[in-house]
């Protein structure tokens, strides 16, 4: 493994450290694979990359499918409709999203500004290596 110096300063005292070089992909790129869903409050899939399928399961809980195994990425949601709202105004509630079942599926919570589960519209990314 290659080391790069790191010159720091701390108190007026310069020191050189030793970091690791960035690691690789498995495939040797850096990088991601990006999916992403953007799903309606009844759980319809409007559009999507790597993107199977959505459905809704009850109320604010939704399963989406994806093309490929996501149990080990990461992922980040927003709501993105609300009810009575126009934009460019606020989009109350939040995303929780959870990896369990098959490794190509993702459970996806919204809720209110309460935290009551709530059937509102929702986009989610989904980062893997690639």
């Amino acid at each position: 493994m290659r080391l790069r110096p790191v010159l720091a300063a701390f108190g007026g005292l310069a020191f050189a450290a030793a970091i690791p070089p960035v690691a690789a992909a498995p495939d040797q790129t850096q990088g991601v694979a990006l999916m992403s869903a953007t799903v309606t409050a009844g759980g319809t899939l409007v559009r999507g990359s790597g993107t199977v399928s959505s459905a809704r399961d009850a109320v604010g809980t939704y399963t989406v499918t994806f093309e490929r195994p996501i149990n080990a990425c990461a992922a980040v949601g927003n709501v993105s409709q609300t009810r009575g709202v126009e934009f460019p105004g606020p989009v109350p509630g939040s995303v929780s999203v959870a990896f369990v079942g098959p490794q190509n599926q993702a459970a996806v919570l919204v809720t209110d500004l309460d935290g009551q589960a709530d059937d509102l519209a929702f986009q989610l990314l989904v980062f893997c290596e690639k």
